[in-house]
């Protein structure tokens, strides 16, 4: 799945004018809508960047905290703001399904019992990037409506001429994607290669799940109605995807699988999104 940019855009150009006028050498801080990130801040974040890359001389923290704080300064206009709470139960899950805990281990080491800063400026960058993209673009109604409502209206003209899903999809600049269901499909699904099958027990514990995929070792309810449909017949719910909305058709059996055709309409666009937003929150040098 593509992963959320963490942009540098806007947000890297606000980061060299504070270096173009001196603000980094000769002032102590940077507000960032209405957070505060401190030097003390960004030199804490330059020693975990050289825990990943230690022949990297460069001093990237500052500008790393300021895409993390705008980040969550965005959060926070929408009613989403990044609590002690939240951070706190970042951290337990970072804990709890880290794959290096040696590295976390010396991440840890770099802040000794300073947990609040631990917390700013290691778990908070962490949560932010995934948070504003899965969390809250991908799945905040007031954004998607309109992409929903796209994808509704192709579903009900689907509905009412099985025979043109094809044509439909092209009229409307789709593409006709085509997967398949095999009998060990039990569980939470994903595509891969075109075979809609069960997750990979390997995959990133923050992967995000579609709204249909199934929980606690139940079947997943949509596979077992994908595969109840007669071939030519188009599945009558829209499918949530993390970045679309899927139309789905079944055209037939072969080798023991089912097999099927879906149009895919994109949910709305992030990077256009962002940089709205983003011009929304105020970089400034204090202290």
């Amino acid at each position: 799945m593509r992963k959320p940019p963490f942009h540098i855009g806007y947000l890297a150009g606000c980061y060299l004018i504070l270096v173009a006028t001196g603000c980094v050498r000769h002032h102590q801080s940077v507000r960032v809508g209405d957070y505060e990130v401190t030097r003390s801040d960004a030199q804490y974040r330059d020693a975990v960047i050289r825990q990943y890359y230690p022949s990297d001389s460069r001093n990237l923290g500052l500008s790393q905290l300021i895409k993390a704080y705008t980040y969550a300064q965005i959060l926070k206009n929408h009613g989403q703001e990044v609590t002690e709470k939240t951070l706190q139960t970042e951290a337990e899950r970072i804990d709890l399904h880290t794959k290096a805990p040696e590295a976390l281990g010396r991440i840890k080491a770099i802040f000794g019992r300073d947990y609040h800063s631990y917390l700013r400026v290691f778990v908070l960058p962490n949560y932010v990037q995934h948070a504003l993209y899965y969390d809250f673009f991908l799945k905040d109604g007031e954004i998607q409506n309109s992409t929903k409502d796209t994808a509704q209206r192709l579903l009900e003209l689907s509905l009412k001429s099985a025979d043109k899903f094809e044509n439909l999809a092209r009229t409307n600049g789709l593409n006709v994607g085509h997967f398949s269901i095999s009998p060990q499909s039990e569980m939470k699904w994903h595509f891969d290669n075109g075979v809609l099958g069960p997750s990979s027990p390997g995959g990133e514990p923050r992967e995000p799940e579609a709204a249909d995929t199934a929980s606690n070792g139940k079947t997943d309810p949509v596979l077992t109605k994908l595969r109840g449909l007669e071939a030519g017949q188009i599945y009558s719910h829209l499918i949530e995807r993390p970045e679309n909305w899927m139309i789905v058709k079944k055209t037939g059996e072969r080798r023991g699988q089912a097999e099927y055709s879906s149009i895919s309409v994109p949910k709305a666009d992030f990077d256009t999104w962002l940089s709205s937003e983003t011009k929304k929150v105020r970089i400034i040098a204090s202290g």
